[in-house]
């Protein structure tokens, strides 16, 4: 037990005791961590104060992130950085040097160097793509969750290891999925621009989430900066749908991707078509984009279609469906960024 805490001068040491308090007497949100130690308490109300001080602890450390996130710049990895390269690179230098070392010492035939060669570089680019392919898994785990702490950390280690190519095109374009769900919609362009499709190094899975993530980047910018880049969205989207039309199931990484994929090109579509000011356009492409989704989508892109669907639905004069539709998004868990999209549709509304 901890030692008791020194009586004040004001109040005598005989007055109040552990003896004195009941745990009827006592609740938990009458507890605060500085003026009620462990000593005072009778043993079975000690988890009770414990559970009130970490509670408020945990509060605490939430609104300081909350305050600091928006104060402190974001810094995106370094790709190809990581301890995994250093001990991959390691690897395939020494065991080229041991091959050689064979051939020089007569050890190895030139056919059989040839083979364990091969053998060696198949064995790191296969290790390269389950790696990618599990932080992928959970970057899209973590989305659809609604956490995107751990779908960020995933990313970003991702992009990390990532060798270079079409891995480290996908990993900075899933990693800008995540920062445009944060509001990070600078950051998330940066990254995108900083690793595109290469010349020669395309693959329909990456090139087309890239071009889908960078059009979405350009309309929230329009949101934000009030920046008409709606045009330079719609050519992007063009492509994209030009390269998902004629890519096969395959081609994309089967089926679940290819829903995934089609679904998130229609939504960012609908909102493209929103700016047109064609509101049936963008109610077609919502329904596209819900009939190839596969399961509940995360609430970011919930919201994010609702809001998109309100506007159109207030293009094409159903004002009544929008208000419902856009006062039902009042429980949703939004961004600060589509909190204030809803404010604006109020506005257009006549509700504020």
């Amino acid at each position: 037990m901890m030692p008791r805490r020194p009586p004040r001068d004001d109040v005598p040491s005989d007055d109040v005791g552990a003896g004195d308090l009941r745990a009827g007497d006592l609740r938990a949100d009458d507890l605060r961590a500085d003026d009620v130690p462990y000593g005072d308490l009778p043993r079975g109300d000690a988890p009770v104060a414990a559970a009130a001080r970490n509670e408020a602890s945990r509060a605490a450390d939430r609104a300081v992130d909350g305050r600091t996130a928006a104060l402190v710049p974001y810094r995106a990895p370094v790709a190809g950085r990581s301890m995994r390269n250093v001990g991959r690179a390691a690897v395939l230098l020494g065991g080229s040097a041991a091959i050689g070392v064979g051939i020089a010492a007569g050890a190895l035939s030139l056919p059989a160097a040839g083979v364990m060669a091969v053998a060696l570089a198949s064995a790191q680019m296969l290790s390269q793509t389950w790696r990618q392919n599990r932080l992928g898994q959970n970057v899209v785990g973590g989305i659809a969750q609604g956490d995107l702490a751990v779908a960020r950390r995933a990313a970003e280690q991702a992009l990390r290891e990532s060798p270079g190519g079409v891995m480290r095109t996908l990993a900075a374009s899933n990693l800008a999925s995540v920062l445009l769900q944060q509001d990070l919609v600078d950051d998330a362009a940066h990254v995108l621009d900083k690793y595109p499709p290469r010349l020669l190094q395309h693959m329909a899975l990456t090139t087309v989430l890239w071009l889908n993530n960078r059009a979405f980047a350009h309309l929230t910018k329009s949101f934000d900066e009030d920046v008409d880049e709606v045009a330079g969205a719609a050519a992007l989207l063009d492509e994209a749908e030009r390269r998902l039309g004629r890519s096969s199931v395959r081609d994309l990484g089967g089926d679940e991707n290819a829903r995934k994929l089609t679904a998130a090109l229609s939504g960012t579509r609908a909102l493209e078509r929103t700016f047109a000011r064609d509101g049936e356009a963008a109610l077609q492409a919502l329904r596209r984009a819900a009939a190839h989704d596969d399961g509940a989508p995360s609430p970011f892109r919930t919201v994010e279609r609702e809001l998109c669907r309100v506007e159109a639905l207030r293009l094409v004069g159903r004002g009544d469906e929008a208000t419902i539709t856009l006062e039902s998004l009042t429980a949703q868990t939004a961004t600060p960024r589509q909190r204030c999209r809803m404010d604006a549709l109020r506005a257009k509304l006549g509700l504020l």
